[in-house]
């Protein structure tokens, strides 16, 4: 995706690290969100020690769904772009940014939303992968911070 991609009718972001809305990046965020829920999605997620990094994978990774007004998106992702260290000029990609399926947590509903998957695979080592420890409704998620 370039600096300025985006889909359109596409209001939620996923986050599951530090800018979830209990974490160090909360107040990052550009603009107030309409919502914010439990979700997760598929994928494995890896504990990189100040931040975690998601890659592909079929386990499920608990984090949150942050739902947006359609006219602040833009915005939004190009904070969160910048704070990813993504699509920024003459820098190479830390992070990509994917739309992906998004299940909440506590209703039967699916939404696409915007992620941001790891670049630096090499890193990605079989001993920092967080394996899943945390159960809700009778699945196991894997979650950072996990301690």
């Amino acid at each position: 995706m370039n600096r300025t991609s985006q889909t359109p009718h596409i209001k939620h972001v996923f986050v599951y690290g530090t800018l979830k809305s209990t974490q160090c990046r909360a107040k990052s965020w550009p603009c107030r969100p309409i919502s914010i829920a439990s979700a997760w999605t598929l994928g494995t997620l890896y504990d990189l020690g100040s931040y975690p990094a998601l890659d592909d994978g079929d386990g499920m990774v608990l984090g949150e769904v942050w739902e947006l007004h359609e006219t602040d998106m833009a915005r939004t992702l190009q904070v969160l772009d910048a704070i990813e260290g993504t699509n920024q000029p003459h820098e190479p990609d830390l992070y990509e940014r994917r739309i992906l399926p998004v299940h909440f947590l506590d209703a039967n509903r699916t939404v696409d939303a915007y992620a941001y998957f790891y670049c630096q695979k090499d890193e990605l080592t079989p001993e920092r992968r967080i394996l899943p420890y945390l159960e809700r409704g009778g699945k196991r998620f894997a979650c950072w911070p996990s301690t």
